[in-house]
């Protein structure tokens, strides 16, 4: 598994980026957030604003095929 500081330090990481590609697991993950199977359009908006708040990268959810609610 991963250790607690390993969120953190991949935020800082993508801090350094102009854009990274999260997929739904990873933004789950990176904002410590309970990972779920099936997401609506405004939980994966404020995902991305979010991560975007907190590394300044613009961010792009990548596989939101299969984990949308519609």
């Amino acid at each position: 598994g991963f250790s607690e500081e390993f969120p953190q330090e991949m935020l800082k990481l993508c801090k350094k980026a102009h854009y990274f590609f999260p997929n739904l697991t990873e933004a789950c993950f990176l904002l410590n957030r309970e990972y779920k199977e099936s997401f609506n359009q405004e939980e994966i908006e404020e995902m991305a604003i979010s991560l975007n708040k907190l590394t300044n990268a613009n961010v792009v959810l990548n596989n939101l095929y299969k984990h949308i609610l519609v």
